[in-house]
């Protein structure tokens, strides 16, 4: 049986009968949730579920401070300022049947020429980032076969995500779920990123950085950043690589003095290794 704090719907102390067959859950007696159910008691209780299986510093707790940092802000207006030329406009962009983008971020420093762009949000203790065998035990994917999946979604379906989004950003204008900044741009000249953004969103000078912090301009990269740089570069399957820490919640990619931002320069024209 399930107990009623995991079900927000119905009374207190009502358990649910279930069967586990083949890794899925069957409810037998089957829950309505009904709006009316959903009070403040419930979606407290539904936050505290949430907190704990999603802490702050998970993947998803990050992701969600990424996707809700401007609301947070807005009226502090302190991290607009740094974030003033972009917001996300989704989460969670199914692009098939098992497959999901983490964020879909809407960038307007021209306004006139708002372009998206998609990202794939990691923590540094991925497996995925590290092992290009992961996928076998586990039927995991690694970064770079995650990223390509991505950038052949994005360039086979490019009309329909413009036209998508276009119809999405004017419906959460008039729903005003948009930064109050983000109201003149042109959206009807919306382009897209063919290449999707890594974002590790729990990096660390000491994880980025050889001998973390140096005094000295020119910063040696960690082996491990090097590594993961230069197969996305042979793959060419994303545009850049975003380390941010757990405290910053702003892409800023678009400012030269913002850090941690690495270029992709694709090598996988007559280069060995």
């Amino acid at each position: 049986k399930i107990n009623y704090a995991y079900l927000p719907a119905g009374e207190n102390n009502t358990y649910a009968t279930c069967e586990i067959k083949n890794n899925k859950i069957d409810l037998k007696n089957k829950i309505e949730i009904s709006l009316d159910d959903l009070n403040e008691e419930k979606i407290t209780q539904i936050k505290k579920i949430i907190e704990n299986y999603y802490p702050n510093d998970s993947e998803k707790g990050i992701q969600g401070a990424y996707a809700t940092v401007w609301k947070k802000d807005e009226g502090k207006d302190q991290k607009r300022k740094l974030e003033k030329f972009g917001f996300f406009i989704d989460t969670e962009l199914q692009y098939s049947k098992n497959g999901r983008i983490d964020l879909v971020y809407l960038y307007y420093k021209n306004p006139d020429e708002p372009k998206l762009y998609f990202v794939e949000l990691k923590t540094k203790g991925d497996d995925r980032l590290w092992d290009n065998t992961c996928n076998s035990a586990e039927s995991k994917e690694n970064i770079c076969e995650q990223l390509e999946k991505y950038k052949e979604f994005i360039n086979t379906c490019e009309t329909n995500i413009i036209s998508y989004y276009k119809t999405l950003y004017k419906i959460k204008k008039d729903l005003g779920l948009i930064p109050n900044d983000v109201k003149n741009i042109k959206i009807e000249n919306l382009s897209i990123e063919h290449k999707p953004i890594l974002l590790i969103g729990d990096a660390t000078i000491n994880f980025i950085y050889k001998n973390g912090k140096c005094k000295n301009k020119e910063k040696e990269l960690s082996d491990e950043m090097k590594d993961l740089k230069a197969r996305i570069e042979t793959q060419d399957c994303a545009c850049m690589i975003i380390c941010r820490g757990t405290g910053t919640h702003t892409l800023n990619f678009h400012s030269t003095s913002s850090g941690n931002v690495f270029m992709i320069n694709p090598q996988n024209d007559n280069k060995e290794g």
